[in-house]
């Protein structure tokens, strides 16, 4: 049963029901994984999604809104979750004001309905879905995260129900309801490739003209690295979408130095992730290719040794 609270009171107070002493801690509990959730999978952002079993059938979409307890939200910062003290609850900004709840019945995310997604499947793919694709009512999804800068978390659904939205900013648009098990919340690792953890001494220069840093190379994967600055004060520069990162390591004592130019991808607390584009070669960029990413990682996995 949905608790509001009163129009009167600007604070709603979770309080254990009579017939199970533990149930305040229980609330509390549901009240932190949705935050979690509210950081990983935001309004705006994209999740990856397949049906139950069928991780052959990963799909794309974007969460454009959430349903708490029946109320429609798609603007972030209309969405306020505390998890503890007396004022433990969530409130929600409504077109009639802000309504208040001290127990999560139910949390949908809303995404797209029918923008052809599994029309990049192959054929045996499509076949194992419903005529009505991978939003039918009641199948079962599992959920991922992968926005770079938050944690990674995969989450199990159940289509809701889809319909077509009758007012507000996406006024017209067909979208399906997929019912959040809070329960199922945990990590995952978003890369498709494993990782190589080092911890090798690396220089490192913005757009390659900058002054040069230390930093120490933590772990490499075919598309991605991650560094953390030495100490003595250095800090991350800032990177625009047209500044890169020239990246210099010497995996084997017998090959040359490698030189990659990187892109900046996202924040690791005080370490970065960055994508590899291109290798230097003879002084020029060209191309990252998976051979020179699988030479790399071979490198240093005998650095390990």
């Amino acid at each position: 049963m949905i608790s509001f609270g009163s129009k009167k009171s600007k604070k709603a107070v979770i309080k254990p029901r009579t017939d199970s002493p533990r149930a305040s801690g229980s609330v509390r509990q549901q009240l932190k994984l949705l935050n979690r959730l509210l950081a990983s999978v935001k309004i705006g952002s994209r999740i990856r999604y397949h049906m139950e079993y069928e991780e052959a059938t990963t799909l794309e979409s974007l969460v454009i809104g959430y349903q708490i307890n029946g109320l429609m939200v798609f603007r972030q910062s209309d969405v306020k979750v505390i998890a503890d003290g007396e004022d433990a609850g969530v409130s929600v900004k409504t077109p009639d004001g802000v309504e208040q709840f001290t127990r999560l019945e139910s949390f949908d995310l809303v995404v797209p309905g029918a923008v052809g997604e599994e029309r990049k499947l192959d054929y045996d793919s499509r076949a194992s879905m419903s005529r009505r694709g991978p939003f039918a009512p009641h199948a079962r999804l599992s959920v991922m995260s992968y926005s770079y800068n938050t944690e990674h978390l995969k989450l199990e659904a159940e289509v809701l129900r889809n319909l077509k939205l009758s007012g507000g900013v996406h006024a017209g648009l067909q979208v399906a309801l997929l019912s959040v098990s809070l329960g199922s919340i945990g990590n995952h690792e978003p890369r498709k490739y494993s990782r190589v953890e080092t911890r090798l001494c690396v220089t490192a220069s913005k757009n390659g003209t900058e002054t040069v840093m230390t930093a120490e190379l933590q772990d490499f994967s075919e598309e991605t690295i991650r560094l953390v600055l030495d100490g003595d004060g250095q800090q991350w520069p800032k990177f625009g979408k047209k500044d890169f990162l020239l990246v210099g390591m010497k995996t084997s004592v017998d090959k040359p130095l490698v030189k990659l130019r990187c892109e900046c991808v996202g924040e690791r607390g005080e370490g970065r992730v960055f994508r590899m584009t291109h290798m230097m070669r003879h002084g020029k960029p060209e191309p990252f290719e998976m051979l020179d990413a699988l030479e790399i990682k071979i490198d240093l996995m005998n650095l390990e040794v």
